[in-house]
């Protein structure tokens, strides 16, 4: 049973799976740091807008957190009611993560995210794959683990919301500049 959203697919009989090695568990926290670095500098330093790339992103990590929580196999009460917390957070995503801001380049419109949303999404994720292999079958960790997942999926989701909400209240308010 391989919980993580990477791991999640069935691959049994796969010589790259068998063994859970250490060296896999490296490459794939590494591939999801170097990643989740690239999305902090960013989101720090402003990417242009497009609501595509606002909702993308967010789309992916809702991917990846079912494919992890669904990694058991079966649907029951535990995998409902942890997917149960993405909505539920994105209601406080949406209220609380307002730290986005928008900016003006080359004419064109670019927003910040808030760093803090998007690295402890990284962090748990990463999290729920370590465990998975430093303690596999741990039902109630995998659970708890899974849970902030989805809790912090939710505060990614509802980000985008806002930061789609603040996207049309900056463009009705500022006139846009002539390119620089």
């Amino acid at each position: 049973m391989l919980g993580g959203a990477l791991l999640s697919v069935s691959t049994q009989g796969s010589p790259l799976f068998t063994g859970q090695s250490d060296e896999y568990l490296l490459l794939l926290i590494g591939i999801i740091v170097l990643f989740g670095a690239r999305r902090i500098y960013f989101g720090l330093n402003g990417i242009a807008y497009s609501t595509g790339r606002v909702f993308r992103m967010p789309a992916l990590y809702l991917l990846f957190t079912v494919v992890s929580v669904f990694g058991f196999g079966t649907v029951s009460l535990y995998v409902v009611s942890t997917l149960a917390l993405v909505p539920i957070a994105a209601v406080v995503g949406y209220l609380y993560a307002t730290q986005s801001s928008f900016f003006y380049r080359n004419g064109l419109v670019y927003y910040r995210r808030h760093m803090y949303v998007l690295a402890f999404w990284i962090a748990s994720y990463i999290a729920r794959i370590v465990i998975e292999f430093a303690i596999p079958f741990n039902l109630a960790v995998e659970i708890a683990l899974s849970a902030i997942l989805s809790f912090t999926t939710g505060i990614v989701l509802g980000e985008a919301l806002n930061i789609r909400k603040k996207y049309i209240e900056f463009v009705m308010t500022d006139a846009v500049p002539a390119a620089e």
